[in-house]
């Protein structure tokens, strides 16, 4: 009787022990995603604009500078600027904005977007920054809001093709 006691003790405590680190695995892995947002991986998915790739240090874009924008965020004709991180050389930014229930509009272009500028944000780039949310050429937007995104990108040396480094969304308000 003694042995069948001893036995029973033995796999009840593996099967406590067992619990018990299956409980441990739990609770660390819901401290890790509550706690998500506070590192790059989650800031990437939710769009503050960063993105890491092979472990080389993340890249970030950003509006930096509102020149003429109102308390509630830039308005159609809003110049703005761009901030950056990057451990690429010579990057440059992408901005392009989608139609929303609030943009006049004519057409769109192929991809479906309204307005896009592209400039060098590095020093001495040959296109220095100068984005404006305006579009006196083509008049495809011409007033209202509409729903953008920034993307901090690196071409290739012939300027053919390239690869986003980070991403982030904006809002331009009606």
């Amino acid at each position: 009787m003694r042995i069948l006691s001893t036995a029973t003790g033995a796999v009840r405590h593996g099967l406590g022990a067992i619990t018990e680190a299956a409980l441990v695995a739990a609770i660390v892995a819901v401290v890790a995603l509550a706690l998500s947002p506070l590192y790059g991986p989650a800031r990437f998915v939710t769009g503050t604009g960063t993105a890491e790739a092979g472990g080389r240090t993340a890249s970030a874009v950003w509006i930096d500078e509102l020149a003429g924008a109102r308390s509630a965020g830039l308005a159609y004709g809003s110049a703005f600027t761009v901030g950056y991180t990057t451990s690429a050389r010579e990057p440059w930014a992408q901005a392009r904005c989608f139609p929303n229930d609030t943009t006049i509009f004519g057409q769109t272009y192929a991809d479906g977007s309204i307005w896009a500028e592209n400039f060098s944000v590095y020093p001495g780039g040959p296109m220095p920054q100068g984005f404006e949310l305006i579009d006196p050429i083509a008049q495809n937007w011409t007033g209202g809001g509409a729903d953008c995104e920034l993307q901090l990108v690196k071409y290739s040396s012939n300027y053919s093709r390239y690869s986003v480094l980070a991403t982030t969304t904006f809002m331009v308000v009606p």
